[in-house]
């Protein structure tokens, strides 16, 4: 494949994702202070490590994560995303909230122009995955964070969900490129494991979660040999 063939692939995934992110912002609801406790107790993070810190969260989505190091210590938080449905809610919540120190862009990862070396502490959780070019989001990712700095990415492994995966596979052979008739599908086949998912979510995100297990366009799956692999080339 040519590089001007994998741009244009790249770029086809990027629309895709985007669009459908754009048109089912995921999450809507989440308890984030939950979530965070168990995630940054797995992670060893502490308070000192965001808090009066530059953070940046590259793909944020609905901004639920961005908005929660913003009320919690973050000197600056930056959230950027392409995806204008979920920035909406994103730029929306920050609007009815009190903080200033949160700001939200549209912005493509993969060709992120935020400065070198300017954030203390930048994450990327559940997204790079999607983009078709993991490798050169993490990049941007390390390259905006200080030497001495915290870089967190979370990733789909190979070893992961496996009978979840065997479903999606069904579901995309009966849907096709069809993203709302693999959702569909989802529904039909496998409604109890969509349920028993949104528990994650005290069941907030039933609309929303089928499109984010069935109906995602693109994802990428990867070993931690890999991952580490990227810190290296990095110099992390």
């Amino acid at each position: 494949m040519t590089a001007t063939d994998r741009a244009a692939e790249i770029a086809k995934i990027q629309e895709s994702v985007v669009g459908m992110y754009s048109e089912h912002p995921w999450p809507l609801h989440r308890d984030t202070d939950e979530e965070m406790g168990w995630r940054l107790k797995c992670l060893g993070i502490v308070p000192g490590d965001y808090q009066n810190k530059r953070v940046l969260d590259m793909g944020c989505g609905t901004g639920e994560y961005a908005m929660w190091y913003a009320m919690h210590g973050a000197k600056e938080v930056v959230g950027i995303d392409l995806s204008e449905g979920s920035l909406a809610v994103a730029k929306k919540r920050q609007a009815e909230s009190t903080l200033s120190n949160v700001d939200f862009r549209s912005m493509n990862i993969l060709e992120c122009n935020l400065p070198d070396n300017y954030f203390d502490y930048a994450y990327s959780v559940g997204v790079l995955h999607h983009t078709g070019a993991p490798a050169t989001g993490f990049g941007h990712l390390a390259r905006v964070t200080k030497p001495g700095g915290v870089v967190i990415v979370s990733l789909y492994s190979h070893y992961s969900r496996r009978i979840l995966r065997t479903k999606q596979q069904i579901c995309k052979l009966l849907g096709g490129g069809d993203i709302d008739a693999r959702v569909r599908w989802g529904n039909r086949l496998f409604g109890g494991t969509l349920r028993k998912l949104d528990k994650r979510y005290h069941g907030l995100n039933t609309e929303q979660i089928g499109y984010d297990i069935f109906g995602f366009p693109h994802e990428s799956l990867h070993t931690a040999g890999e991952v580490i692999r990227w810190f290296d080339e990095n110099n992390i």
